[in-house]
């Protein structure tokens, strides 16, 4: 179970918890979606693969009575080297008066962890962008939240959308919610100090994915994989891009 405790990282503001026209109370299928987090605008490092996020229009987000500040999420707009870090990392004013409980479950059931440290960009980042709190970092695989797809349903609806980047990191996509169907392309991340090889796998049942595979490869350089709606699209160590 996750232990809420205050990262390296404490910084102080004038603590307000209080109950305003400006706060919304997200429910769990609501976390990620761009109907509440500003993607538009976010600050981008493509040479991080990453880009910071805030609320839009100045509202305050809660999750179980927590105060959700940012999130540094995945972004990734051309490679240029290992490693892509497939993670998302959740800011939240964390107050040690509010019952933790519920919170802390639904963390541990994404098997996401408090992050031990955070780097001064980030640091930089956060002020001025909070009025509340010790903060604390979750940090939480990007498949833990297959179904928290509000925004990539938007995406895939909407082709000029910004949410599904050029260039996807390795992971696993639901096809039809956070990628389209069709062809894409895999290239094995270029390092030169290892001779790696790429994988993939297609399968139908995320719950029992060893007996719904389609197909399962290995490769070396560059293959390419057609996915169907519906499906489940799982590759490592390599990138991918859809053929037009």
């Amino acid at each position: 179970m996750i232990r809420l405790i205050i990262t390296s990282l404490i910084l102080f503001f004038s603590t307000s918890f209080a109950f305003s026209k400006d706060r919304i109370d997200l429910k769990e299928s609501e976390v990620l979606s761009n109907l509440f987090w500003d993607y538009e605008n976010s600050i981008k490092e493509p040479e991080q693969y990453r880009q910071f996020i805030v609320p839009k229009n100045g509202k305050d987000l809660f999750l179980k009575n927590f105060k959700l500040v940012a999130i540094f999420a995945p972004y990734v707009e051309e490679y240029v080297g290992c490693c892509v870090r497939d993670e998302y990392d959740f800011v939240l004013s964390f107050n040690p008066n509010i019952n933790s409980k519920e919170l802390v479950k639904f963390f541990s059931e994404k098997k996401c962890a408090t992050k031990s440290s955070i780097d001064e960009r980030e640091v930089n980042f956060l002020k001025g962008k909070t009025s509340g709190g010790k903060l604390d970092v979750i940090s939480c695989p990007v498949d833990s939240f297959p179904k928290l797809d509000n925004f990539a349903k938007e995406s895939v609806n909407n082709p000029k959308s910004k949410t599904i980047p050029k260039i996807l990191p390795e992971g696993t996509y639901r096809i039809g919610i956070d990628i389209p169907a069709g062809e894409y392309q895999l290239k094995v991340f270029k390092d030169d100090r290892l001779d790696l090889s790429g994988f993939y796998r297609v399968y139908t049942d995320s719950s029992n994915k060893l007996n719904s595979t389609v197909t399962v490869d290995s490769f070396k350089n560059v293959t390419y994989v057609t996915v169907k709606e519906g499906q489940y699209f799982e590759f490592g160590r390599a990138i991918a891009e859809k053929v037009k």
